[in-house]
């Protein structure tokens, strides 16, 4: 079973990999879908976070909530793509806090 840190990781890949399909399509109609899965997967992402991770570092951390509210800090500071992806760069640099809290959780995508 993948860890929180590992699904967050590659969620974060995904976002990624939807932002360069943005970048590198041909016509509109193929940017417009891009960009259309690219905010929904944000969009996902953002509500894993605030109802799988925060909660689960709050209750199973030292510091849990002084970390959460870190992050949602940060979170509302990120309005470009250039920041979003500087900000997950940070996350996986610094190493995720919780990869061990709730191992029995599935990882985020199996909670939607």
């Amino acid at each position: 079973m993948a860890s929180i840190s590992d699904v967050m990781r590659a969620d974060q890949q995904q976002m990624r990999d939807h932002y360069q399909k943005i970048i590198e399509a041909q016509d509109d109609d193929t940017r417009k879908r891009w960009g259309n899965q690219f905010v929904w997967e944000l969009a996902r992402y953002a509500v894993a976070e605030e109802l799988v991770v925060y909660p689960a570092l709050e209750s199973h951390m030292d510091h849990g909530k002084v970390i959460a509210d870190k992050d949602r800090g940060e979170n509302q500071q990120i309005p470009s793509w250039n920041n979003l992806n500087k900000h997950f760069d940070e996350e996986q640099e610094e190493g995720y806090p919780f990869p061990e809290i709730c191992p029995g959780a599935g990882g985020i995508r199996n909670h939607f």
